[in-house]
């Protein structure tokens, strides 16, 4: 699956092709060994990301890796819960961090999900220490709507 959300595409990882299977497979292990990913991303990534080759749609929920230009530069998490409410999780990996693409990346799903999905908003949980993300959600037109147990912050941007 590959969905243009703008400048970014959001892709499943493919395995049939060879040489972007290797491209993907190499950028999906140096997000796993990424220290500021696992800590702030409460999920095994590397296998999460290998398992949504079969899904086919950004609605059905899962891990897809973010490319711009056909290059890796981060993943996505996107899920529902029963009133369409959608929350993320992503992470940019190090080369690209601090290059605006966390805010883009935010900006371009969100309006994804919101035009073209039956999305009536999107969450986000980030952990107040983790300052660039927290950024990337205000920048993005997010808002800050509580601090929950004084370490995470939770954003939101509705219909």
């Amino acid at each position: 699956m590959k969905i243009n959300i703008g400048r970014l595409d959001i892709v499943t990882y493919n395995d049939e092709d060879k040489e972007i299977g290797k491209r993907q497979y190499k950028f999906i292990k140096k997000l796993d060994r990424d220290r500021e990913i696992n800590r702030y991303v409460p999920t095994d990534i590397k296998n999460t990301l290998l398992a949504s080759k079969t899904v086919e749609r950004i609605e059905d929920g899962y891990a897809f890796l973010i490319e711009k230009d056909g290059i890796p530069i981060g993943f996505i998490q996107i899920y529902s819960n029963f009133r369409n409410i959608y929350s993320i999780n992503y992470g940019i990996g190090r080369k690209y961090r601090k290059k605006g693409y966390g805010t883009l990346l935010l900006e371009e799903t969100s309006r994804y999900l919101l035009d073209n999905v039956n999305c009536n908003g999107i969450k986000l949980s980030i952990l107040e220490d983790n300052i660039g993300s927290n950024l990337c959600a205000l920048n993005a037109g997010f808002t800050l709507e509580k601090t929950v147990s004084k370490c995470i912050n939770t954003y939101e941007k509705m219909k």
